[in-house]
């Protein structure tokens, strides 16, 4: 499932996350989203970071062009807590694994 949402520059993160309904607001004084795993590959021609959001079952998209000025692409529902993201960029897929159900995300980007 992909989750598409308008993003001004400057904005964070976990802005990305809050306006694609998945911030754990429950959770915003302890770690927020809790950026646990990150792959960064390509696709199509372009380099992508991937960061699995632990506390948010998510994981954010940036896309590298300009490694100092990442843009942000969007944000994917995961399973349970991500934890571990890999890139098989080979078969057009990223999959994340999920610490708490004990799932894997299969996506094609």
């Amino acid at each position: 499932m992909t989750m598409r949402t308008a993003v001004r520059p400057g904005d964070g993160m976990e802005q990305a996350v809050a306006a694609a309904g998945l911030y754990p607001d429950n959770r915003s004084g302890n770690k927020g989203t809790e950026p646990e795993g990150v792959e960064v590959a390509r696709f199509g021609g372009s380099t992508f970071a991937f960061i699995a959001l632990e506390r948010a079952n998510a994981m954010a998209v940036y896309r590298l062009e300009n490694e100092t000025q990442p843009r942000f692409v969007q944000v994917l529902a995961t399973g349970v807590s991500p934890e571990g993201v890999l890139a098989i960029p080979r078969r057009n897929l990223l999959v994340t694994d999920n610490e708490i159900d004990g799932s894997l995300s299969v996506f094609a980007p």
